[in-house]
């Protein structure tokens, strides 16, 4: 073997070591880099949790810990009424997302004929969303998505006037309830409302 090949076979070895130890060295950085990475997002995230369960303590209500969620739900019952707290979150921009809290309140009895009420979330989910019984009443059409097996019973339950008269009827206090909160949602089981909160305030 002359010498030429044998300076050609030590220069390709150099050549190989030197790739092999600068792939080694890429894989340990990226590695690295995505460890910490995951380190540092998974702390937010526990402080975060940590957080929100924080206020279920300060406010009394149990943790679901077997929900699946990382922001689990909470609930409690007062006077025979269950009460579920829940996150969802809010597109406020293309990488932005606002925390919000849902508190769910079910109902004493069921009503006899089936019905939902809810303020859409989003406009083009309005859009796109199938052909709904109309009440009549064009203010409140527009508020709500209404669904109903018995459109005569709903508008009747719309118009009952809460607290014998001292208060509006159901139909002006959901409309109320629109203008306040982010999530309006009613069914013959449940009344649900949701609204922007903060991690840090219970």
């Amino acid at each position: 073997m002359s010498n030429a090949a044998i300076l050609l076979g030590v220069e390709w070895g150099k050549l190989i070591l030197l790739l092999g130890g600068t792939l080694i060295v890429t894989v340990a950085l990226v590695g690295g880099g995505a460890y910490l990475f995951l380190r540092v997002f998974a702390s937010i995230m526990n402080s975060r949790r940590d957080s929100w369960e924080s206020s279920a303590e300060k406010l009394g209500l149990f943790v679901d810990r077997s929900a699946t969620a990382i922001y689990k739900p909470f609930s409690v019952e007062v006077n025979g009424r269950k009460f579920t707290v829940s996150h969802y979150g809010v597109m406020r921009g293309e990488h932005s997302v606002d925390d919000h809290a849902a508190v769910e309140m079910m109902m004493d009895g069921e009503v006899r004929f089936s019905f939902e009420i809810e303020k859409p979330e989003s406009i083009l989910l309005d859009l796109f969303s199938a052909a709904q019984p109309e009440t009549g009443h064009d203010i409140f059409d527009k508020a709500f998505k209404v669904s109903s097996t018995d459109t005569v019973r709903l508008n009747q339950m719309l118009h009952i006037e809460m607290f014998g008269g001292e208060s509006p009827t159901v139909l002006t206090d959901l409309l109320l309830a629109a203008k306040r909160f982010n999530r309006v949602k009613a069914t013959g089981r449940s009344i649900t409302l949701g609204v922007r909160c903060d991690f840090g305030r219970s």
